[in-house]
Parts: C-alpha cells; sequence; structure tokens
C-alpha cells in the first residue's frame, strides 16, 4: 500500500483494538479509519495530538525485488505544537 499521488499523509482518525474478551484475538485491529491528507498542516495546538501516517516507496527495501509489496512507514504525532 503506498499514498495515492498528490497526498502528504493518512490522518488516522479511529482505531479500535480487541481487547481481553476474546483471546484468540487480542490485540487484533478490528476497526481502522483515516482520511487522506493532502498537504501537510502546521503543528500546531488545533492539530495536538493528532496521528499521521506517511507510506513511501523503500530506499533500501529488507525484501527482494519487486519492491512494490513493500512501503516505508512513518508515523507523525503532533504534541504541545510540534
Amino acid at each position: 500500500m503506498r499514498s495515492p499521488d498528490g497526498v502528504w499523509a493518512m490522518l488516522v482518525l479511529a482505531v479500535v483494538i480487541i481487547g481481553g474478551t476474546d483471546p484468540d484475538r487480542a490485540g487484533e485491529v478490528a476497526l481502522f479509519a483515516g482520511q487522506w491528507v493532502g498537504d501537510q498542516p502546521p503543528a500546531d495546538d488545533l492539530y495536538d495530538g493528532d496521528l499521521v501516517v506517511r507510506l513511501t516507496h523503500p530506499a533500501e527495501p529488507t525484501y527482494p525485488l519487486p519492491r512494490d509489496h513493500a512501503a516505508d512507514v512513518e508515523m507523525l504525532l503532533t504534541h504541545q505544537g510540534r
């Protein structure tokens, strides 16, 4: 998976992880919702606590070619205006 052309990152809107109610599935992601963001917004108090995920083509893949199935993942969290 890669970011579509013309977007900067995905803003994470919601994540639900399965807890201890089902020991066979504990820790699995039950829901993930996000929204593509075209431009990098300012890291100010308005966005405090927001998480964005950037998916880019790997420069040095761990696995052999083809690189179409690999991505570098960068997670950015805004905190206190940074």
